[in-house]
């Protein structure tokens, strides 16, 4: 019977953890863990409950080696369990001399004090075996009392503005470099050259003309007048008179 195991199991981790030894405030709290367990807890099973628990504190306060009290919290309330659910609290003395020779295999000494100890927390267990319990209820809430989920916004941080970079302008690898466009002449400006060009070249040749006409007149006069001689107009220049020096 799980139920009464673990009521049995439960009365062996008290005495361990108090040591043998507690008071009226941890009495309470051992009560109030076996009323969650789903048992009533009236007058008789508290009773029962508190013989349980006496008798196995007697036998564990009986033995001074630690290996000794431990099976005796934890094999013993396990052998008593197995026992009364197997006999169904009903026993003969054969049975009863069987389960002495169980526990004396765990390696606990059976003496007339260790076989008082073990028959009281027997016959104690024994009635608390058919007390009324029932399976603990889950507190569920009701749909009202549930707590609503409430999505909480987070508050909106706002965005830390960088400084605006300059823009760097990078020229494609292949992109060919653009020349300025020639400035276009205006036709005036061009007609107007060429006239002024046409007009230089004409000047120059007239004086380069009148150059070659004027050398070849000045040849002609002076081969015309070594034919002829001097002029009969023109004088002689007087020669200066001899000085002569003193």
């Amino acid at each position: 019977m799980a139920k009464f195991d673990d009521l049995i199991n439960t009365v062996g981790k008290f005495v361990d953890m108090q040591k043998g030894t507690w008071d009226h405030l941890e009495w309470e709290r051992l009560v109030s863990k076996v009323q969650r367990m789903g048992y009533e807890m009236s007058g008789d099973i508290i009773y029962n409950l508190g013989a349980t628990v006496e008798s196995l504190k007697k036998l564990y306060l009986s033995k001074t080696g630690k290996d000794d009290m431990l099976r005796i919290v934890t094999d013993v309330p396990k052998s008593i369990a197995r026992f009364i659910d197997e006999t169904k609290g009903m026993w003969e003395h054969a049975d009863w001399l069987r389960l002495l020779e169980e526990i004396e295999k765990v390696g606990i000494a059976i003496s007339e004090e260790t076989q008082r100890y073990i028959g009281d927390m027997l016959e104690a267990s024994r009635r608390l075996y058919g007390a009324p319990h029932t399976e603990p209820e889950v507190a569920v809430k009701p749909e009202a009392e549930k707590s609503a989920h409430v999505e909480v916004e987070r508050p909106v941080v706002a965005e830390e503005k960088k400084p605006i970079e300059p823009i760097k302008l990078v020229r494609p690898v292949n992109e060919e470099v653009k020349k300025p466009a020639v400035e276009e002449k205006k036709p005036y400006e061009t007609e107007m050259k060429k006239y002024i060009a046409t007009e230089q070249k004409q000047h120059i040749a007239v004086a380069v003309k009148n150059s070659d006409m004027f050398a070849a007149d000045k040849a002609e006069k002076k081969a015309a007048a070594s034919k002829t001689g001097p002029k009969s107009d023109e004088e002689p220049k007087a020669k200066r008179p001899y000085k002569k020096r003193s």
